[in-house]
């Protein structure tokens, strides 16, 4: 199963639209905020960044995938120093196999013990000159695999 995660378009929906249309396989889209944008689809999980004011998306997503967890929150709510310390202490509190986020405009992923943590980055504005940027999260079984991968390679 292939899951796409993205942050921080800041309106620019477009790009999950040609997301979605790249990868029509995929179950689900994850935004971990700053979307700017009202999107109501099944498919496509939704949470509050601090920009996303004036939409009444959750500030957090627990999305169980067949009892794999994956936490979906905006990141704002962690300081900058060890911010992957305290994202895997809140995904493990939650019960949770992965957390998703995004502000930073940075892609990364990292696994702490047996958490992953994803940064997809930016889809309009990366901050680290590499440019837009998003994941795909595959998951077979219990083998999961995450690629970051960038707009420009399309």
């Amino acid at each position: 199963m292939q899951i796409i995660v993205m942050s921080d378009s800041h309106g620019r929906t477009d790009r999950l639209y040609e997301l979605k249309a790249l990868y029509p396989e995929a179950k689900y889209i994850l935004h971990c905020g700053d979307i700017e944008d009202q999107i109501e689809e099944e498919s496509v999980i939704v949470v509050k960044g601090n920009n996303d004011v004036f939409y009444s998306y959750p500030n957090e997503k627990v999305v169980d995938i067949n009892g794999f967890k994956i936490m979906v929150i905006h990141g704002h709510q962690f300081p900058y120093r060890k911010r992957h310390e305290h994202l895997f202490t809140y995904a493990k509190e939650h019960d949770c196999n992965m957390i998703c986020y995004g502000h930073s405009h940075i892609a990364c992923v990292d696994k702490i013990e047996d958490i992953w943590i994803v940064n997809a980055g930016s889809c309009w504005r990366s901050r680290d000159g590499r440019g837009p940027s998003y994941a795909i999260v595959t998951i077979e079984d219990y083998n999961i695999d995450v690629r970051i991968h960038f707009f420009e390679d399309l």
